[in-house]
């Protein structure tokens, strides 16, 4: 298979991925955005990743994503270690909250959060390593994390030796 596209950049750095939907501590960290200092607006880039960067029926997130995000977080148990999105969602009464809850589960079930060499956060699945490399395909509507494999000499020798046999050389 042939494609084209382009390398964008690097995976920087990776976290533990998310259990049952909830928002692991190291999260936040590796965001910027501290919010056991007490209450701060979160980072934008940061509870965007977290939604995709929609909202309801795929829509754009609306602007109280951003409350909703901070406010989840005081109220979801930072201190046990991660936001409990399940918890928010079975006992809130606020809804503006619970969709966000729905709307982030739905995003980061067993993913990971990485930050790349040029400062961008991201989700992706379990198994994505440093130095995988973040790689725009042309036709594809997300980014596609890569991984090189340096073929050995005898794949090569095999290689040419099938190309010699069809006739390609």
């Amino acid at each position: 298979m042939f494609v084209k596209g382009f390398i964008l950049t690097q995976v920087r750095q990776i976290t533990d991925s998310s259990q049952a939907g909830n928002i692991p501590e190291d999260w936040f960290k590796l965001a910027g955005w501290m919010p056991t200092q007490g209450y701060s607006d979160p980072n934008e880039e940061f509870w965007r990743t977290l939604v995709a960067d929609r909202g309801k029926d795929g829509r754009n997130p609306p602007s109280y994503y951003s409350r909703a995000c901070e406010e989840s977080v005081f109220k979801g148990g930072l201190a046990s270690g991660s936001v409990s999105t399940s918890d928010l969602i079975n006992n809130e009464r606020n809804s503006i909250i619970t969709q966000f809850c729905r709307r982030v589960q739905a995003v980061i079930w067993n993913r990971q959060l990485i930050k790349t060499d040029l400062g961008h956060l991201g989700i992706t699945r379990k198994g994505v390593r440093e130095g995988d490399l973040v790689c725009i395909l042309y036709g594809c509507s997300v980014p596609i994390i890569l991984r090189r494999h340096m073929k050995t000499q005898i794949l090569v020798d095999e290689e040419v030796e099938e190309d010699g046999r069809c006739g390609r050389l």
